[in-house]
């Protein structure tokens, strides 16, 4: 009889899932996680053990604890299912052999593919009032995720003297803005030509390093700042994902991997529209803060004008290369760029402190937030 093996569990909390090792007591079920090397212990009795999904077609068996709601257990290998089974009470374990007439079968069917098709047609169509409306705790936690899986292993640069220029940035860009104190700019290290910036969902934007070393000057950084600020400001992150995976969001979320979210989310391209509100977003934000909107568009400009380097390393520029119309929202831009009284975002000092926030890094790390309306 086994009496430990490893599994996948979902606390019912977040969406991660944990690699936790799993010890069979006549009591029930010792769950062991490894956690930033501390390691804890949940029990679960015997009497609250539920089979939620057995074995079958190849799929992996699912184990529930009534006191714990949501938390799950997914046991790949059937023998360590089996050596479970003897512990659960026959009336916790589901079942799936119920007879039916052919009539009733054949009504479920109807109708489970009528439900199907409603939500894979009405999950995109909706997206944009949905992505609008989902719970701030459930857009963090993907947020979080999705930042680990698209810079794994990476650290935070929170040079003081950078972060306080990036901060004043931030406040300048976002004044009087649904997300003024209520967004989280991440400045994460890496190479030289890993020109990048992106929004996820939770109000997070991460900007690579390499956009640092690569803008001319710190208003080329506001502008892309606040563009991404335009996009978290729309809800487009959320949008994007719930359009593009529709049905599959939440098959996802209720028997796949967290994983899935980030590539989908990694690949994920913006419409046109979104861009287009993203860009006027941005300008919108650069004038009231003063800044010349010439620098935004130049900086698009340099992108468009070094078209090999993009081809050469399609991935490190798929932020800009996956944005549709690159000189059409240059254009875009160029109309809305009215000439005012502007000033630079930064002092020069400020600047360099920016450049340098490298200097310290940290395990990235996340800060409380409130929803945006």
């Amino acid at each position: 009889m086994t009496s430990s093996f490893t599994a996948r569990f979902f606390d019912g909390k977040t969406l991660r899932p944990f690699i936790v090792s799993v010890d069979i007591s006549s009591t029930g079920l010792n769950i062991i996680m490894n956690e930033n090397d501390i390691q804890s212990t949940l029990h679960w009795e015997s009497s609250t053990l539920q089979v939620m999904e057995r074995p079958t077609h190849g799929r992996p068996a699912v184990i529930g604890c009534k006191n714990a709601p949501g938390a799950r257990l997914i046991i790949e290998k059937e023998s360590d299912y089996l050596a479970i089974l003897p512990l659960v009470q026959q009336k916790n374990i589901k079942h799936s052999g119920v007879i039916h007439s052919w009539r009733r079968v054949w009504l479920l069917v109807l109708a489970t593919i009528l439900l199907l098709t409603g939500l894979l047609w009405g999950i995109p169509l909706a997206a944009p009032i949905i992505a609008k409306i989902i719970p701030h705790s459930w857009d963090n936690a993907l947020g979080q995720y999705v930042i680990g899986e698209m810079v794994p292993d990476a650290e935070e640069c929170v040079y003081p003297a950078g972060q306080k220029a990036l901060e004043i940035m931030i406040s300048k860009l976002s004044k009087n803005t649904p997300i003024e104190n209520n967004v989280d700019v991440k400045v994460i290290q890496s190479g030289e030509k890993d020109i990048n910036a992106f929004a996820v969902p939770g109000n997070y934007i991460v900007i690579l390093s390499g956009l640092l070393s690569y803008a001319d000057n710190p208003d080329e950084v506001a502008g892309v700042l606040a563009h991404e600020m335009g996009h978290v400001i729309k809800h487009h992150p959320s949008e994007g994902i719930l359009r593009k995976m529709g049905i599959h969001l939440i098959l996802t979320g209720a028997f796949g991997s967290s994983a899935d979210y980030a590539s989908e989310l990694i690949h994920l391209k913006y419409t046109r529209e979104n861009e287009q509100q993203a860009d006027d977003m941005a300008v919108s934000l650069l004038k009231q803060a003063k800044v010349n909107v010439k620098h935004f568009e130049r900086f698009f400009e340099k992108i468009a004008s070094e078209g090999n380097i993009v081809e050469d390393n399609i991935e490190i520029f798929q932020y800009f290369s996956d944005h549709p119309g690159l000189l059409e929202r240059i254009q875009h831009i160029q109309k809305n760029a009215t000439l005012m009284k502007t000033e630079p975002i930064l002092t020069h000092q400020q600047w360099q402190d920016l450049k340098n926030i490298c200097k310290k890094k940290v395990p990235i790390e996340f800060k409380n937030q409130k929803e945006i309306q």
